[in-house]
């Protein structure tokens, strides 16, 4: 998805049946393709080619941290889900075209990639999760989290991840959140939705005291992508998954000894919901 300054979007997405697309790997690296999309992961080097007739997307990205692997959240009957921050920083260069429209060079910035794999479906592993990540030059706070479902007792599992010039300065997954003002979803009304949150991260070795806003770039239904009226009828009645993109302005203050950085800016949040969530968030 490219979303624009304008507020233009273009959504590019495709399912085709397993014959009609490749996966190949030579045991240092894959190439994926799918019709005109192309995605190639040869670490440190990672490129993605998306094309449609709503766009174009042309990212060109290189590694400066190694992955990092949370872990794995277990369930019953040998059931899983894999965490990998695959890049958890990223020097990118990207080219974006709308239709009609020359190529626009957008220049050089900061990512992520992260990569996630489960053999339970996600509307019976989570209610919900979070993803927020700054992208400056000095610190770094990549956040994650997972609410589950009830059946797991709405556990919360959190992941943060601290760095500075391309150096991990701190792991954790152990630290308090609070969401910041709970609202009803316009669109959604029976989805509850955070303006925000607040992170809390205090021991010897380091406190991190943070606030982030979310402000709404787009949303989107998945089932809408569903041609079928009739399998989005049968879908919906055990999930109906919507996702939150949001551009997040952020205050973190952090203490590593007897020095205390402030870190102000705007990062990215994307926040997907897959179920009603219970009163108590």
């Amino acid at each position: 998805m490219i979303i624009a300054p304008d507020g233009r979007v273009a959504l590019m997405k495709n399912g085709r049946s397993r014959k009609k697309w490749s996966f190949e790997t030579d045991g240092t690296g894959m190439d994926f393709r799918l019709a005109k999309h192309r995605l190639s992961i040869h670490p440190p080097i990672h490129t993605i080619h998306m094309e449609n007739s709503r766009g174009r997307f042309d990212v060109n990205a290189t590694a400066s941290l190694d992955p990092i692997h949370p872990g794995r959240i277990t369930f019953r009957n040998k059931k899983f889900y894999d965490l990998l921050f695959m890049a958890p920083r990223m020097k990118v260069h990207a080219v974006i075209q709308f239709p009609g429209e020359p190529p626009q060079d957008i220049g050089e910035g900061w990512g992520l990639a992260i990569h996630a794999y489960s053999n339970k479906n996600d509307y019976k592993q989570a209610l919900a999760w979070l993803r927020f990540a700054t992208f400056n030059e000095g610190f770094n706070i990549i956040y994650w989290e997972m609410i589950l479902t009830r059946e797991h007792r709405y556990r919360y599992v959190p992941f943060l991840i601290l760095s500075q010039n391309n150096h991990i300065l701190y792991l954790s997954s152990h630290l308090k959140r609070d969401y910041i003002e709970i609202q009803k979803d316009k669109y959604k009304p029976h989805y509850r939705i955070p303006t925000g949150f607040r992170i809390v991260e205090e021991n010897d070795e380091i406190k991190i005291r943070g606030e982030v806003r979310f402000r709404p770039l787009h949303q989107f239904d998945l089932l809408d992508w569903i041609d079928s009226g009739i399998v989005r009828f049968f879908v919906r009645r055990v999930t109906h998954p919507v996702q939150y993109l949001y551009e997040s302005p952020y205050v973190f203050h952090i203490t590593l000894g007897d020095k205390t950085t402030t870190l102000t800016g705007s990062g990215f949040a994307n926040m997907a919901i897959l179920n009603k969530m219970p009163k108590k968030y």
